[in-house]
């Protein structure tokens, strides 16, 4: 199979990342698990501007991207689905030094699959040729045209009501177990 990764709140969460520089940057205390633009920005914790340079110090310098964790499971299912012959590719909405810095955080891993940093535009086109993806933004899932498309699940996103084509995971583990019903 041909699957498809989203990178940040995937494979990595940056959340914790973001409240740090927050801090850091602006004197701001958010808690990480609501740290994604529209809980922070639309409660008033941040503005959007002050989001946006939080964002772009996380994804474009290397002191934040070295102290990255990985979502639960991620790195040994992704060396597990590997190993198992399916073909994987990271399809991310960065660019330029953070696509580069999301490919060095995996090679250091021992995961050296095809990333693709799409910036700030669709992820159509390297998703294109995909049987499943994955991501946490239900927007860029409802733009592929991906048979088997599924929403990673996060306290920021449990509130959407899900199209009918699109599946909520909560886990690498379930993940897993979907992508074994889908092989059959």
């Amino acid at each position: 199979m041909k699957i498809g990764l989203d990178y940040d709140s995937v494979i990595t969460d940056s959340r914790e990342l973001k409240s740090v520089a927050a801090k850091e940057l602006f004197s701001l205390d958010i808690p990480y698990e609501i740290f994604k633009r529209d809980p922070a920005v639309t409660r008033g914790l941040i503005t959007d501007q002050q989001y946006r340079a939080v964002q772009r110090a996380v994804y474009y310098e290397k002191k934040y991207n070295d102290q990255a964790k990985e979502v639960t499971g991620s790195i040994e299912t992704i060396k597990r689905l590997l190993g198992e012959g399916h073909e994987l590719r990271v399809v991310t909405g960065r660019d330029g030094d953070a696509a580069y810095h999301a490919h060095m955080y995996l090679r250091a891993r021992g995961v050296d699959i095809p990333l693709y940093g799409v910036g700030n535009v669709s992820k159509r086109e390297g998703a294109r040729g995909l049987d499943i993806f994955v991501d946490d933004d239900l927007d860029k899932l409802e733009d592929l045209d991906v048979k088997n498309r599924y929403l990673f699940s996060w306290e920021f996103n449990e509130h959407l009501t899900l199209p009918d084509k699109i599946v909520r995971i909560h886990s690498w583990k379930d993940l897993y177990e979907r992508i074994q019903e889908v092989n059959v």
